[in-house]
């Protein structure tokens, strides 16, 4: 971020807010984004994912609130507040039951891997193909990482607005944070928003061996931000201490196995621990993975959100609620319907910093949250969720 880190963590948030406040998107003219009629039909929407994951359905909610916000559909209170088994069932929800006169989220242009790679090269291959040879499709939800490096070539021209990418430069999505080198394609990017999350758990917790577990592989890398924390980790004088899981794992309970023996060992060697974005930790997981730094009484923080808060981890810095970022998604989606080019439009957007605690998890590991860490919080839980549906 290029200044000093400030040493309270007030102080520290109330830096961040500013710089937040200077990159979020600036108020749009209502032309921009109005809603614009195809000439034959409705604007057919497709949807390509690695697999279900827990923050997919909180954006993809987020976003149809910003597409609501702007006028182009009407989606009742129903799918807001429903929790769906997974996201196919989603966008079949919204396939069937959506009100609009613009947008049609076509029903058989849905593509998800399940996080199997034989099942991801083929989902490729079948989006692919669609969109270059029947040109059905008028724009594609690529939903995560994996659906962004997919479809982010030369292979076709369907504009592309990748979601919830880890780190969308790192993963070869886009060239840069700013623009996307490809005029098809256009994906968020926070470029500090790891380093940030590693600045402010050693703020708090003032960690001197901080653990991390992930595959170390290319994409298992890209998913824990293993570039970013080692920056955070040289600049405040901190060991870093890893671990490597096999998570690619065709038998997931394998995987599962391979992530909690690491995190039992960074109990051990470790005084705190970030846990890192990997598609075996998921919230029927958590409590068996976290179960080890509770036992042990180490801090934790997590790359993805409150969602593991809930569960267990002590500490998180995210949205409540995911308006913004739905509504930036939303403001970029408009535009290209409305002929811009995704990738003309700026990119960078940061998150308003939010903290989300665990009271429950503070006492089992005898942390006494410091008086500023509960006035910055916006979700504080007294509890740990152990049983789950997904």
């Amino acid at each position: 971020m290029g200044a000093r880190i400030p040493t309270t963590l007030a102080a520290f948030l109330a830096v961040l807010s500013v710089l937040a406040a200077a990159f979020l998107p600036l108020p749009l003219e209502a032309a921009d984004t109005a809603p614009a009629p195809r000439q034959e039909g409705k604007w057919r929407i497709a949807y390509v994912e690695g697999g279900t994951y827990e923050n997919y359905q909180k954006v993809l909610k987020s976003f149809v609130r910003g597409l609501e916000k702007l006028g182009w559909i009407q989606a009742d209170e129903t799918f807001h507040k429903t929790s769906f088994p997974d996201d196919r069932a989603m966008w079949a929800w919204l396939s069937q039951n959506a009100r609009s006169d613009y947008l049609e989220f076509v029903p058989d242009a849905f593509w998800s891997a399940n996080w199997e790679e034989t099942a991801r090269e083929r989902n490729k291959d079948e989006a692919i193909n669609r969109l270059r040879e029947r040109r059905d499709i008028d724009a594609v939800i690529a939903m995560g990482t994996w659906a962004g490096q997919d479809l982010a070539n030369d292979r076709h021209s369907t504009p592309v607005i990748v979601f919830q990418s880890s780190d969308a430069v790192k993963a070869g999505i886009v060239k840069s944070a700013q623009y996307s080198g490809r005029p098809h394609v256009f994906a968020l990017c926070d470029p500090a928003r790891y380093k940030r999350q590693v600045s402010v758990f050693h703020d708090i917790v003032h960690f001197r061996k901080l653990g991390v577990t992930f595959e170390d592989s290319p994409t298992g890398r890209i998913y824990a931000a293993i570039d970013d924390v080692k920056d955070v980790c040289r600049e405040q004088g901190v060991e870093l201490v890893e671990c490597h899981a096999v998570t690619n794992s065709p038998d997931f309970s394998q995987a599962v196995a391979s992530f909690r023996a690491c995190n039992e060992r960074l109990a051990k060697e470790a005084d705190a621990v970030l846990i890192t974005h990997s598609m075996t930790v998921k919230p029927s997981t958590m409590p068996e993975l976290f179960k080890p730094f509770l036992d042990a009484k180490i801090p934790t923080f997590a790359q993805m959100g409150s969602g593991a808060v809930r569960r267990g981890a002590l500490l998180s810095l995210s949205q409540t609620d995911f308006k913004a970022i739905g509504l930036f998604y939303a403001r970029a989606f408009s535009q290209i319907l409305r002929g811009a080019s995704p990738g003309s439009l700026p990119q960078v957007f940061e998150d308003p910093p939010v903290l989300a605690v665990n009271l429950e998890t503070a006492k089992r590991i005898g942390f006494n949250p410091p008086s500023d860490v509960l006035a910055e919080s916006e979700e504080v839980f007294t509890s740990i969720l152990t049983q789950d549906s997904q």
